[in-house]
């Protein structure tokens, strides 16, 4: 009988975003410093309740839920990591913009895009990274909430596999150097798990001209330890490929400003479990 097992977050929470804004790609993976012209404390000292005037257009967030009174305190503790399960957090939190670390120093950057651009695709996930303690013959499961990139003007189709990185650097809490790297066979360790999502298919709506209502998406990893595996340390990719062709083909009908995520990759995984067998 599987034993169940409650999820314990090790690593400290970070965002790792693809960025693919036609001429540039890379990853985020240094910790925010400023908020535009706001400092991470001044962001804190928002009044409770509101949202800062960003001098944005008037009608920017109008599809996303009111801003929740204890948004900001709660968005502090996540990001703190004092939060840790927050697979039932309500989307009045994680569907706001400020929840993501990455948008606060692109501020500027979403009031001053380019003339002439048109930015056709990135996602991101946030956490993009989290450690989870886990026995043989076990189950559990994890969250991440999978974006679109700042100022993508596109739906993007996602389906999800779980893929096996052969070698992983596992940064220490302040990203600035390595804790630890993992190792492995991914074929030999592809039989250990087994891994199913929630949703396996979904769409991400644009960020622009305004945050359409689901421009972001909470999916749930169920993962299940074969009673076989030996002790170690793993790491689980969760990475965007193309829909099978049929639904996307349905899905540009329907959009018609389509395009299949996972069609460009940017290095790894935009997800990452690292599970410590024990």
């Amino acid at each position: 009988m599987l034993k169940e097992k409650r999820m314990q977050v090790l690593l400290v929470i970070f965002i790792v975003v693809a960025f693919v804004l036609l001429a540039y790609s890379g990853q985020l993976t240094k910790p925010m410093e400023k908020a535009g012209e706001l400092t991470q404390l001044e962001k804190y000292n928002y009044t409770p309740g509101e949202r800062p005037d960003y001098d944005f257009p008037n009608d920017t967030f109008k599809n996303l839920p009111p801003l929740p009174q204890d948004f900001w305190e709660v968005d502090r503790r996540f990001q703190n990591g004092e939060i840790t399960d927050y697979i039932d957090m309500g989307e009045q939190y994680w569907k706001q913009p400020e929840f993501y670390p990455t948008f606060e120093n692109n501020i500027d950057f979403m009031r001053n895009p380019e003339p002439g651009r048109i930015y056709a695709y990135g996602i991101g996930a946030y956490p993009g990274d989290i450690g989870v303690d886990a026995f043989p013959d076990s189950q559990f499961t994890v969250a991440s909430f999978f974006f679109s990139s700042w100022l993508v003007q596109t739906y993007q189709g996602v389906s999800l596999e779980d893929v096996y990185p052969e070698r992983t650097e596992i940064p220490t809490p302040d990203l600035q150097s390595i804790n630890f790297t993992v190792t492995q066979n991914p074929a030999e360790v592809g039989k250990y798990f087994n891994v199913t999502f929630e949703p396996e298919l979904f769409v991400i709506e644009p960020t622009s001209p305004v945050f359409n209502e689901n421009w972001t998406r909470k999916v749930k990893v169920n993962i299940i330890v074969n009673n076989e595996t030996p002790k170690g340390v793993y790491v689980i990719g969760v990475d965007t490929v193309p829909p099978p062709p049929d639904i996307s083909e349905a899905w540009l009908k329907t959009y018609r400003a389509y395009s299949d995520a996972g069609a460009f990759k940017v290095g790894r995984a935009p997800f990452q479990i690292v599970v410590f067998v024990s």
